[in-house]
């Protein structure tokens, strides 16, 4: 005999042994084991009685295996169709239950008797589940859409399931364990989805007026374009309506971040330079515009002139300049700082200057002493009238504006110059030596928006992304390579005179020796016989010989005067950076250059 298995699971088996310990049944009859034939004197049914209990229980039987067939085995998904099942069920249930009350005599077809009692248990073990499927299919369907439902929908499920619990019989007990665990999963899930759906509902607040957000950036930009529309023309200021305009947006802007103000300022901030040249007093508005005070003015009207200011110690200064009347085909040819006898405590920068803007060069020093500036400037025009003019500016050092230090760019150390190598990095540019993510100290001399680069002096370093520098110094520290301080070129003039001397040295023996050289060579390649061949190539060998005797004789003791002096200086230089301590009132350019990165990014 087949067995109907309901949820996996075969009660069958379990009715049979219930059965055959004297368990009552479902239909309630209590069924004994077979035993022995005896002599019973058991009362006589009538035949028509007996008759029908037959029919009875032949459709009985034939109800419970069709019943059987029907109640679902699963009820995790599909409860319309599984409640469209059950109603089928019930009828048959109900209707056999009918017929089983009319049976005097079940023992005639006790066959029958368990079938029913099979599809019973599987029906009345079959209706709680049906409950608990109305509960949980949409809390199911609701969870894989990612949607989360109320604590009520949860609740009514557990109760369910208690429900089911109170009745479950012992062979469905795996059955009413996994429903409290999918209850159990289903609350994880919901919690999940919840923290989920605050969160986007979250960002979908902060999205609402996300084009108006954007709007606000639209307005400034079209602000910055018609500013550098302006001083493309260069005839007249920058329209007092378009500054309100861009001051407007920025306002709008400051409630969303103030880095959206940090970085439009960045980039207005040479458009505001360039109106300062056309005030009555240009010098003090140009001073201003830098965020300084004027320390020296002027004008130079013929295409050689100089730009040369007093420079006191502790203080930082720079000039700025630009024609007066152009036409567009003035240019600054060339510009030479005079570095003088004083050039180990100039400590010099230049600064960046965008093409947009009709000023042209800015240079600048914070020296550790008393000096004078001084640059050779080289103008050409396309007359003989010539109209540059110059503003010097000066901070104190321990108040340079980040504005001005983001864009500087340190002149560093010159190589093999002992004393201009330890000044540069230890009286470096304010704000200019900050540490890479590696703990490799850094001179700044080129920055933008995305990167630094600058002196490392280590070959796994040239740039660094300025999310990873710091002004701060870092617990450890990776020494410069003393290598990178003493390569020197013999062909590169030097503002240190001892290097300068090195280097001239080098020059002289190359005069002294290029004119033989040639001679020599000319003389290998025209020669007619071999023996003038070799002789030639002879002498070529006595001269590589003598060349470099002279070097090391005429040479070498400077270079290792150079050598010592660099040796020392860089014993100095590594003592200073393993001592050191993060510097006070120092311009922080990385957190700043970060700030106006990320300011400038549209809102998504």
């Amino acid at each position: 005999m087949k067995m109907r298995s309901f949820m996996g699971r075969s009660v069958l088996g379990a009715t049979l042994v219930a059965s055959a310990f004297g368990v009552t049944s479902v239909s309630g009859e209590a069924h004994a084991w077979p035993m022995p034939k005896v002599s019973v004197d058991l009362p006589k049914v009538p035949s028509g009685v007996e008759e029908s209990d037959r029919k009875q229980l032949s459709e009985v039987n034939r109800m419970a295996q069709e019943g059987a067939r029907i109640v679902p085995a699963n009820f995790e998904k599909n409860c319309e169709k599984r409640a469209a099942d059950m109603a089928k069920a019930k009828a048959i249930y109900d209707d056999g239950k009918a017929r089983l009350s009319t049976v005097v005599n079940r023992k005639l077809d006790e066959g029958a008797i368990r079938r029913w009692d099979e599809f019973a248990l599987a029906f009345t073990q079959a209706e709680p589940q049906l409950d608990i499927c109305v509960k949980y299919e949409p809390v199911s369907n609701l969870h894989g859409q990612r949607i989360p439902v109320v604590d009520a929908d949860l609740d009514a499920l557990d109760g369910a399931i208690a429900a089911f619990g109170k009745v479950v019989h012992k062979d469905n007990k795996r059955i009413f364990e996994n429903w409290q665990k999918l209850a159990k999963d289903a609350r994880q899930t919901n919690k999940k989805l919840l923290e989920t759906e605050a969160a986007r509902a979250a960002s979908e607040a902060a999205s609402l007026d996300l084009k108006k957000r954007n709007d606000v950036l639209d307005r400034a930009d079209a602000a910055l374009a018609a500013m550098k529309a302006t001083t493309k023309d260069d005839k007249a200021v920058i329209d007092p309506a378009v500054w309100a305009d861009f001051e407007a947006a920025l306002k709008d802007a400051d409630q969303y971040s103030k880095k959206i103000r940090t970085s439009y300022e960045f980039s207005a901030w040479t458009y505001k330079i360039y109106d300062a040249w056309f005030a009555a007093d240009a010098p003090t508005s140009v001073a201003s515009a830098f965020f300084g005070k004027v320390a020296g003015s002027g004008q130079i009207t013929t295409k050689s002139g100089k730009v040369s200011f007093k420079a006191q110690k502790g203080k930082c200064y720079a000039y700025v300049g630009r024609f007066g009347a152009r036409t567009g085909n003035e240019k600054v040819k060339d510009i030479d700082r005079v570095w003088g006898k004083d050039f180990a405590e100039t400590i010099a920068f230049t600064h960046w200057v965008p093409s947009e803007v009709p000023w042209e060069r800015f240079d600048g020093a914070c020296p550790t002493k008393d000096t004078t500036l001084t640059w050779d400037v080289t103008l050409d025009t396309p007359g003989s009238k010539v109209d540059f003019r110059w503003v010097a500016i000066e901070w104190p050092r321990d108040a340079f504006p980040v504005q001005i230090a983001a864009r500087a760019h340190a002149f560093g150390a010159t190589n093999c110059s002992a004393a201009q190598t330890i000044s540069a990095w230890q009286n470096h540019i304010p704000g200019l030596l900050v540490w890479t993510d590696n703990g490799v100290p850094m001179l700044i001399r080129e920055s933008d928006q995305g990167s630094l680069r600058g002196d490392v002096h280590n070959e796994k370093e040239t740039a660094v992304r300025i999310s990873r520098a710091t002004l701060a110094w870092p617990e450890k520290r990776s020494l410069p390579e003393p290598k990178y301080f003493q390569q020197c070129a013999s062909y590169e003039d030097s503002i240190d005179p001892i290097v300068d001397k090195f280097v001239k040295c080098h020059r002289n023996i190359d005069k002294q020796f290029g004119p033989k050289y040639q001679a020599a060579n000319k003389r290998k390649d025209t020669a007619l016989t071999l023996g003038a061949h070799n002789a030639a190539v002879r002498e070529l060998e006595n001269l590589g010989v003598a060349e470099g005797k002279a070097r090391e004789s005429q040479c070498g003791p400077q270079e290792k005067k150079i050598e010592a002096a660099m040796t020392d200086a860089i014993t100095k230089l590594n003592d200073w950076f393993l001592a050191g301590q993060t510097e006070p009132n120092q311009p922080d350019v990385p957190a700043y250059l970060r700030e106006v990165d990320e300011g400038s990014a549209r809102f998504k």
